[in-house]
């Protein structure tokens, strides 16, 4: 995974993220599946 460092922080940043905004839209029964998923391919 590719990280940056987000102004003088100090700290590192993933690239890659994932908005979590919609998870609660069907109550939160799709989030495990999504969660593993991203988990799955490295994410």
């Amino acid at each position: 995974m590719e990280y940056r460092m987000p102004g003088n922080t100090g700290l590192k940043a993933g690239v890659i993220g994932m908005g979590c905004e919609g998870l609660s839209e069907d109550g939160y029964r799709m989030a495990p599946k999504l969660l593993d998923a991203a988990e799955l391919f490295g994410y």
